[in-house]
């Protein structure tokens, strides 16, 4: 028959890369150091799955096999009561079910990276978002749009070539604008304007105008 005991991770490094964990289990208030323990997951197979182990000190529910307490598996985490436990820091009612609407769902990891799914009936969203969320992907259905914020450097970069359709595009800059390309041509089937509080130059080794 199973046991099912709790246990604080004592060493999270399998030396055969295996995804196991060791964990100090109490028996008769002693603490004993369990052997390495295969961690469930959410899928998993060969050269593919969900890998994701707890920490050193965290709390894990593990079923051992028989009272030897020699095998088991670590069926997941769960939190003690002096953990704080993970905000979005995105939408304070939703919070820990704050409303009970049970609309969050989020993964954040121990510096602060956040994947965030917000049910919120009219403002659902999905959000990817840095340490201090200064940088961010957002899927926001109340905006009806897909937003990439950003104070740090952008880069898009293709061996190949990147190719943007729209229906109208803007580019809106507080400094300059450059670029450099073999060839450079526009096409547009309206009218076609260039206008500049400055000067406007043009060089090249031939300049046609019709």
């Amino acid at each position: 028959m199973n046991k099912i005991l709790t246990g604080f991770v004592s060493d999270n490094q399998d030396p055969d890369q295996n995804g196991r964990i060791k964990a100090n289990i109490y028996l008769s208030l002693v603490p004993t150091e369990t052997d390495w323990l295969p961690v469930m997951t959410l899928f998993a197979g060969e050269e593919k799955g969900a890998f994701s182990l707890p920490d050193v000190g965290d709390l894990v529910v593990i079923a051992f096999k028989d009272d030897s307490y020699n095998e088991g598996y670590v069926l997941g985490s769960i939190w003690t009561p002096n953990d704080t436990l993970p905000l979005s820091e995105e939408n304070s009612d939703a919070d820990l079910n704050g409303d009970g609407n049970n609309n969050l769902k989020m993964i954040r990891t121990k510096s602060g990276q956040r994947v965030i799914l917000d049910d919120t009936e009219g403002a659902e969203k999905i959000q990817i978002l840095n340490p201090d969320g200064t940088s961010r992907i957002e899927l926001n259905a109340e905006e009806e749009s897909i937003n990439l914020i950003s104070e740090v450097d952008v880069t898009i970069s293709s061996e190949t070539s990147v190719s943007i359709t729209a229906e109208e595009m803007s580019i809106e800059l507080e400094g300059d604008l450059t670029g450099e390309c073999e060839n450079f041509g526009i096409e547009a089937s309206g009218d076609t304007s260039i206008a500049g509080d400055g000067g406007i130059v043009l060089e090249g080794k031939g300049i046609g105008l019709n």
